[in-house]
């Protein structure tokens, strides 16, 4: 059942991505990757102007160059659906506590996303699944909030949380902000 969800999800993104929006930063309508060096103006370059969540002693921010599977090894299952936005396919990595959707560039894959599927992991501000909404806005500071999902945005990526009726997290994604 989880694997349909995310597939969907995949499917979605896949079809939300086919109609961007004109970029700021690059006037064609894509988003750069986040440079794990200098270079991409207008993209965040550390951790105080992107969010990130080390998982598996990996730093994961979305935007940023990474091969996948050679820094956290063979994923439980992948799923690929060709880009909208760049030649070859976009992918989505299975772990146990994460799933991490990638997307391909001259440089290699960068993360487009990240979701934690486990209250063990933890963002870097102290908040997991489960967790009270209160608790991650006394962390993170003020929210766009419609109906129980909360966006916080930091550079040009965000972290998106949902909360059922009674504010507890329910979901917990870190993705480039649209």
């Amino acid at each position: 059942m989880k694997k349909i969800a995310v597939l969907l999800l995949l499917c979605a993104l896949v079809f939300v991505g086919c109609t961007p929006a004109e970029n700021p930063n690059t006037g064609d309508g894509t988003t750069p990757p986040v440079s794990d060096t200098a270079g991409d103006a207008g993209a965040p370059t550390d951790s105080e102007q992107a969010f990130s969540l080390t998982y598996k002693d990996v730093r994961l921010t979305p935007g940023v160059h990474l091969d996948v599977v050679a820094a956290l090894g063979e994923p439980m299952d992948r799923a690929e659906a060709p880009s909208c936005l760049h030649d070859g396919n976009d992918t989505v990595y299975f772990y146990e506590e994460a799933e991490i959707v990638t997307s391909p560039s001259a440089q290699g894959e960068f993360i487009v996303s990240v979701t934690l599927l486990s209250p063990a992991l933890v963002t870097e501000e102290g908040i997991a699944l489960g967790a009270n909404i209160s608790d991650a806005i006394t962390a993170l500071g003020e929210a766009e909030e419609a109906f129980g999902r909360y966006l916080f945005t930091r550079g040009n990526t965000t972290l998106t949380m949902m909360t059922d009726d009674a504010g507890i997290i329910v979901s917990i994604s870190y993705a480039l902000a649209e």
